[in-house]
């Protein structure tokens, strides 16, 4: 399944309606710094991200300025499993309502207008509702990248977790009436001391008997919580070993022969590090910025295949990284797009080459963002034309 068409009606610095179409394989968007390059890519996250422009800043700064006070987008997704002919997803947001109120959302999916959890599950039945996991737009990518990482790891060995969430609801209202008897107990000793009523010594013994029953289902459960811990960790560290089989080629070919490694603490923190040929391992925080943009890409490039996303979305990615670094990360990235559909934004010359398709975004007149080119099939003689814009 891949994004076939994007269409954008006074979306951000998009006047007017406008149409982009992408195709299979490693798509390329360039331009000048302002044209509106990763506001296409915002536009893919406003279709797909239905909290998007409720919680996500001001929503003024959506649509036109000079606009109706209206925007909409519609992506047209091509080659759906199981479905005949393309699938098409419409959102539209509308500022103008009474003061005070929320904008208003419409959702459409083929054309039919829907609610908000029917649009939700026709996005999560073409595997693209774990926004965060395969669209990178960010400034804190890496934050994310590794975050988004940890949860889909920890989420591998969800049976264990489940038992010891249920396990410790069950300790902790044990604990509860643990402590409802002590307190009895306490209040029965100090009638018998002013009292001196010896008929309920019984009764105080009894109470004795089930706190000491409780304590020792409290012991138990503790036991068989530690067991599912070390069977949970188990779990993971044998996901992450999937995982790295699928990441570390991608970062030895990106960087030259670099060693990657994941780990996970105690507090089921993930932990990265990374070796030069012939260096010392270091932590992620000690690698330089060009470093970390590849370890990150890496990580993305892989997660896209460990969680078969049939897209994945880059805002220059290459941004830190040098002529050859970029080279290296546009040959990975066009080899991912063999698998899956990747839309790029990049400014490096070196790393838009490898692109199967270009799509330029301009400046018009008006001072509004416009797509122009968008041919697929690069062909090799006219990769030169490319290298100079």
């Amino acid at each position: 399944m891949y994004i076939k068409e994007l269409e954008l009606t006074d979306f951000r610095s998009f006047r007017g309606t406008h149409r982009v179409c992408f195709y299979p394989g490693l798509n390329g968007i360039i331009g000048a710094n302002g044209a509106g390059k990763s506001n296409l890519l915002e536009a893919v996250r406003f279709a797909l991200e239905p909290s998007y422009g409720i919680y996500h800043g001001p929503r003024e700064g959506l649509v036109w300025k000079d606009g109706a006070g209206r925007c909409s987008v519609t992506l047209t997704l091509s080659s759906v499993c199981g479905k005949k002919g393309d699938v098409t997803l419409r959102r539209s947001l509308s500022l103008a309502g009474e003061p005070g109120k929320s904008p208003r959302t419409y959702l459409h999916v083929d054309g039919n207008r829907c609610k908000l959890s029917e649009y939700h599950e026709m996005i999560r039945s073409l595997c693209l509702s774990d926004f965060d996991a395969f669209c990178n737009i960010d400034d804190d990518l890496g934050i994310r990248r590794m975050n988004v990482l940890q949860d889909v790891l920890l989420r591998k060995s969800g049976v264990a977790g489940k038992k010891i969430r249920s396990l410790c609801i069950g300790k902790d209202i044990m604990n509860v009436e643990r402590h409802f008897m002590v307190k009895a107990q306490e209040e029965i000793r100090k009638t018998i001391k002013l009292n001196n009523q010896s008929e309920d010594f019984g009764e105080c013994e009894r109470i004795g008997e089930m706190i000491n029953a409780v304590s020792e289902r409290m012991n138990g459960m503790d036991e068989r919580i530690a067991g599912l811990e070390r069977l949970k960790m188990d779990g993971v560290k044998q996901e992450i070993s999937r995982f790295m089989e699928l990441a570390a080629p991608i970062h030895s070919s990106m960087t030259g022969g670099w060693r990657m490694r994941l780990d996970i603490d105690e507090g089921e923190q993930l932990r990265a590090f990374a070796c030069r040929p012939g260096g010392r391992e270091m932590g992620y925080d000690f690698l330089s910025a060009g470093d970390r943009m590849q370890f990150l890409l890496s990580i993305a490039l892989a997660l896209g295949k460990f969680r078969e996303h049939p897209v994945l979305v880059f805002d220059q990615v290459d941004w830190y990284l040098d002529r050859t670094r970029a080279d290296r990360a546009g040959a990975e990235l066009k080899k991912a797009g063999t698998e899956r559909q990747i839309i790029m934004v990049s400014m490096s010359r070196a790393s838009i080459r490898h692109a199967d398709s270009v799509l330029g975004v301009t400046m018009g007149r008006d001072g509004g963002s416009e797509a122009v080119g968008g041919a697929a099939g690069i062909a090799e003689e006219d990769r030169d034309e490319v290298r100079a814009l």
